[in-house]
């Protein structure tokens, strides 16, 4: 069994004797090539893999907002963290970001998951080519109205 955290200290998880970290892909995608490069140098001197990310996206990106975009903005962050990711051994990368998935009250739940699938698929062809696998978190109704059970 592998036993990891959902945190961004590999010290302190190799002290406690994690096998992995689960990190915020929106972090991972956020650094600067130096922070980055000082976090995957920290992760390999203690021995601690990025098996998985969560929080693919940043405060502040709403779908709905960015709809009128093709690829909704967010290219070159996809890339970035999904390279990242990879490059650091990681697998998986957690869809959360409920407030990003949310639909507006003026708008239907079809539409809110029609959106939500678009930016999955188009997410989907981003990590793919980086061998990593995306994953639909579903939410509690307090953090988003779009992908709330397995039936959604």
């Amino acid at each position: 069994m592998k036993i990891g955290i959902c945190k961004n200290d590999p010290e302190m998880l190799s002290e406690v004797g994690c096998d992995y970290a689960e990190i915020r892909f929106s972090m991972l995608a956020s650094m600067t090539e130096e922070e980055y490069e000082d976090l995957k140098k920290r992760h390999l001197e203690c021995g601690v893999k990025v098996y998985s990310t969560n929080v693919i996206l940043p405060g502040g990106v709403i779908l709905s907002e960015r709809e009128h975009l093709p690829d909704f903005g967010l290219s070159e962050f996809l890339e970035c963290g999904y390279r990242r990711l990879s490059e650091l051994g990681g697998k998986y990368a957690v869809i959360g970001s409920g407030a990003a998935r949310r639909y507006n009250e003026s708008e239907t739940k079809q539409k809110g998951i029609e959106r939500f699938a678009r930016f999955a698929a188009f997410a989907c062809e981003i990590a793919r080519k980086y061998g990593i696998v995306n994953v639909v978190e579903s939410l509690n109704s307090s953090e988003t109205n779009v992908v709330l059970t397995l039936a959604d």
